[in-house]
């Protein structure tokens, strides 16, 4: 439960561009999102954002990846 929180926290788009009004309080999804204009995308600053964003989620499975399989595992046990 925590990982889909954490997933759906880091994705939040549309709250974020909603509420928050100032340039110093931008996410990186909303970054990310300016890169985007109406005749051109920024392909490359987009793609190594995109990657910089998505390391701390999969630093996070890394590490945890043991207890998750387990705590999966452990319910399809009968036991």
């Amino acid at each position: 439960m925590l990982i889909f929180d954490f997933v759906n926290l880091w994705n939040e788009l549309f709250s974020a561009t909603l509420f928050l009004d100032s340039d110093k309080l931008k996410t990186v999804t909303i970054a990310l999102n300016g890169l985007i204009q109406k005749y051109d995308i920024a392909w490359g600053q987009l793609m190594a954002g995109t990657i910089i964003s998505v390391l701390p989620t999969v630093l996070l499975f890394a590490l945890m990846r043991k207890y998750m399989i387990a705590g999966l595992t452990s319910g399809a046990v009968k036991g």
